[in-house]
């Protein structure tokens, strides 16, 4: 044993795919390897968690059904008795940047560094997964792979996911709407609509998108991906997961020189994505999110390695 274990893991956010990755169509997902979720992990009396939105016993926490199955299952595996897990992240919760699956990944990562255990992928990736069913109806896992991994992935369920190299002079406004968004209930609301044939259509359709995304990053089509974000918008719309001030980020951007724009992750709030050209455009937009009080806006190049 060390006298404490630290686990360390990024966010992620998805291009393409979301909600149709659950239905077994692709998705786009990039790595947010510079925000990030750090947990420290000390043997204590009791199991309670220190973090900027939560202070106190861990079973006390409302919504943490999922860290609280963790630590019994991590205890299963693990001579681990009661801990203080102390959290620190740059990650807003419920913005659809991956922050449940990255604390998740983190406590693994410590409760493994606490016993000095190895840690393969395979463990760490279901052990995240079994938190995650708990956060989110039907997870898809492509949070828990993104929290472990650092490359842009092509990812469908329940097939190994695909490294993806992209290489585009382009970069995306990422800004959260300071609308707290909810996976699960946007997840479980889609699955109510999916009753119907035109919508399992419509999710089709949703999902082809990708593919065609796909072929546009490798014949570097930037216009033709702005022209798939903002149709993949109107198809999330249909489907009820978008929210008024993800709209009105959308126009805004639209009306900013973006060659397109959706809402990214769950919906019913959470991060919109805006697609620039140019670094001195993107760079405008994201000054003007910052000076109408939008605090989480940044700019995520696309070019290879960055």
């Amino acid at each position: 044993m060390n006298p404490f274990g630290v686990g360390v893991a990024h966010g992620k956010m998805i291009w393409f795919g979301e909600h149709a990755v659950v239905y077994h169509h692709p998705a786009i997902a990039l790595p947010l390897t510079d925000k990030r979720v750090t947990v420290k992990m000390d043997p204590s009396s009791k199991t309670e968690l220190i973090s900027p939105f939560f202070n106190g016993p861990l079973s006390m926490g409302q919504g943490f059904d999922g860290l609280v199955a963790l630590m019994e299952a991590l205890r299963e595996r693990l001579p681990i008795g009661e801990v203080t897990l102390t959290l620190t992240t740059d990650i807003p919760v419920g913005a659809g940047f991956g922050a449940s699956a990255a604390i998740a990944s983190a406590i693994v990562q410590a409760a493994y560094d606490l016993t000095d255990t190895p840690l393969d992928a395979g463990t760490h990736f279901d052990l995240i997964q079994h938190s995650e069913s708990y956060f989110h109806t039907n997870p898809s896992g492509i949070d828990a792979y993104l929290s472990i991994h650092n490359d842009a992935l092509r990812y469908r369920k329940d097939q190994s996911p695909e490294s993806l190299t992209i290489d585009l002079d382009a970069h995306l406004v990422v800004v959260y709407s300071n609308v707290k968004g909810s996976t699960k209930t946007a997840v479980e609301s889609i699955q109510t609509m999916m009753t119907k044939k035109s919508n399992t259509r419509k999710m089709a359709d949703l999902g082809h998108l990708t593919l065609d995304a796909l072929e546009a990053i490798k014949q570097k089509d930037i216009l033709g991906l702005g022209q798939l974000m903002t149709k993949a918008h109107t198809y999330l719309k249909h489907f009820k997961v978008s929210h008024p001030v993800l709209d009105e980020l959308v126009d805004q951007a639209m009306h900013s020189g973006a060659l397109g724009a959706k809402l990214s992750g769950g919906g019913l709030g959470g991060i919109m994505i805006a697609l620039f050209r140019s670094y001195d455009q993107s760079k405008a937009f994201q000054e003007a999110l910052h000076a109408d009080g939008y605090s989480h806006a940044f700019i995520r190049s696309l070019a290879y390695d960055s």
